[in-house]
């Protein structure tokens, strides 16, 4: 009888010492997760998830504040330039958009000049979107339907050029209200505001084309003022489907010029006042 309690005090202990070994294994090591074209590595509280992509992207979601932060030099989406889908298919997911129904916030961090290819494409509960100083180029599609629920937006004076469908969005009744372009800005590409919720929109003084439909189904815009007198380039029907009150404000010098570029009724277009 006592041989058989030593015995199973023995088992005991030992069974105790396996749990305690693995325990402390678990708590000490990082679980690694392989998915797609990258590996993705997870915290122990799993509150951040961490990867890095082929192309070099490296990307980190808190599940806690639903913050992703991307880094590199150029973010692309999973659409290449020259995508067409009888010769592509459909493009793999990029790895982080499987958080587009979760994140609030997007933050790109110092060292992004350029984010394009649809790399934020459909994050309709972004709250906040933090650019960097460096970047140069937000291309085509890259935040489309992602700002619904933002209403003012400062892009840093470093961006020359806002490109197809950058910040479209599908519906005029939700999204950005108020946004300052920067100082820099040379291009506007095609649709690249359509169906936003702007009432007024500056144009800086250094834009030299801005592309057809640019500012298309912004049904609430009241006025336009173009700081510009280097537009080369405009599209047509920049303002289509806008109000029907709208004002545009050019330089005095320009007026006659300006109106018919940018598609303007004698009742829309107005010289600026001599401050």
């Amino acid at each position: 009888m006592k041989k058989s309690v030593k015995l199973y005090s023995i088992i005991i202990m030992c069974s105790l010492c396996l749990l305690l070994f693995s325990c402390g294994k678990s708590e000490g090591e990082k679980p690694t997760v392989k998915a797609g074209d990258m590996q993705e590595d997870i915290t122990a509280n799993s509150k951040i998830v961490e990867g890095k992509t082929e192309d070099g992207i490296i990307y980190q979601y808190n599940t806690q504040t639903a913050t992703l932060t991307v880094s590199g030099e150029i973010i692309r989406g999973a659409y290449p330039d020259d995508y067409t889908k009888e010769i592509h298919g459909e493009p793999e997911a990029r790895p982080w958009d499987k958080w587009r129904d979760d994140a609030k916030e997007i933050v790109l961090e110092k060292g992004v000049e350029n984010v394009t290819n649809m790399a934020f494409t459909g994050f309709r509960n972004v709250q906040k979107i933090v650019f960097p100083d460096t970047l140069k180029k937000i291309g085509i599609y890259a935040f489309y339907d992602s700002t619904r629920e933002i209403r003012k937006l400062e892009l840093p004076d470093s961006v020359e050029e806002i490109g197809w469908c950058a910040f479209a969005q599908t519906s005029c009744y939700k999204g950005l209200e108020e946004i300052r372009l920067p100082q820099k800005l040379r291009n506007i590409g095609e649709l690249a505001f359509a169906s936003q919720s702007l009432t007024s929109v500056v144009i800086p003084e250094n834009v030299e084309s801005i592309e057809k439909q640019a500012f298309e189904g912004c049904v609430c815009l009241e006025t336009v003022t173009v700081k510009s007198k280097k537009i080369k380039k405009a599209g047509g029907d920049i303002f289509l489907h806008t109000n029907d009150e709208l004002a545009i404000y050019v330089p005095k010098e320009l007026e006659k010029k300006y109106r018919r570029m940018l598609g303007g009724t004698d009742g829309h277009v107005h010289p600026m006042k001599d401050k």
